[in-house]
């Protein structure tokens, strides 16, 4: 193997050490992927753990800008054939070998510009927009990654990303006060004469129990569009989306078990509950979804 062979290697397994050190929920629908798609995909994971570590935390606001001013340089090593370190290196010989449109990046890196500059959605269109950068680009990259460019994949890919973002959205209603950020449409609280500090104080009474619940029914129309996906995808390639989707879904349906209580505490799934979902998921991928 060449010095270049090997430095590439080396930066493919820090991908994946970045991806088994973050604990994520996503490894174990990775681990269900051919190992060249699982490469593939873990690196565009350590990608977007970047982007989560470039803003959040303590650091000052232009700290922040200047990281991902950084990371949008490092995509542009990619695309020019220059990239040398263990992120960029691999991030380009993915972006190659799939063809990952630049664009995709772009949105991605610009989703997580929005948490520097808004803390408030005012309607679910605003949200909606955010929910396509952070959560639906990442989604239209894994397509990328396995092997899927027909442009009728796209929509239910991008409703996958939207209901497992408005999932995680009413999940961490709490956690996300704690950074003053309210992800919940300004417009929905007042449908349901709910005020923010009725969230601050977390004392789930008839008003954010309607509304909690108004949020989960959205969540759920998402994933009930993204149906269609699995129809576009390999067996093994859509046994990820397949999983991912299933457990997605569990959580939400837990959240709805405990009465829509996301104050008291974060909504988990238990080891079991887990595993009932992906092999779920697992079994419905053996046919589209």
């Amino acid at each position: 193997m060449s010095a270049d062979g090997a430095a590439l290697e080396a930066a493919y397994r820090h991908c994946e050490e970045v991806t088994r050190r973050s604990g994520t929920n996503f490894a174990w629908a990775f681990a269900l992927l051919p190992a060249g798609t699982r490469r593939a995909i873990r690196v565009a994971y350590a990608f977007n753990r970047a982007l989560d570590d470039a803003v959040d935390g303590p650091a000052a606001p232009d700290e922040k800008r200047a990281r991902l001013a950084r990371l949008r340089a490092g995509l542009d090593r990619c695309y020019d054939g220059g990239a040398s370190d263990p992120l960029f290196l691999p991030l380009g010989d993915v972006a190659h070998r799939h063809r990952v449109p630049r664009r995709l990046f772009d949105e991605m890196i610009a989703g997580a510009e929005m948490d520097l500059d808004r803390r408030r959605y005012g309607t679910f269109d605003e949200l909606r927009v955010y929910c396509e950068k952070v959560a639906a680009a990442p989604g239209l990259l894994c397509l990328r990654l396995f092997g899927c460019e027909d442009p009728a994949a796209e929509p239910p890919a991008v409703a996958l990303g939207i209901a497992m973002q408005l999932t995680n959205i009413l999940r961490d209603v709490r956690e996300d006060l704690g950074r003053d950020r309210v992800y919940l449409p300004l417009e929905d609280l007042a449908r349901f004469g709910a005020r923010e500090e009725d969230l601050r104080q977390g004392v789930l009474d008839d008003r954010l129990r309607a509304l909690l619940q108004f949020e989960a029914a959205r969540a759920e129309e998402q994933f009930e569009r993204s149906r269609p996906l699995g129809r576009f995808l390999s067996r093994r390639s859509r046994v990820c989306p397949a999983v991912l989707r299933s457990g997605y879904r569990a959580i939400l349906r837990e959240i709805a078990r405990r009465g829509y209580d996301v104050f008291r505490e974060r909504v988990t799934l238990s080891r079991l509950a887990k595993a009932r979902a992906a092999a779920t998921g697992w079994l419905r991928s053996w046919a589209p979804w």
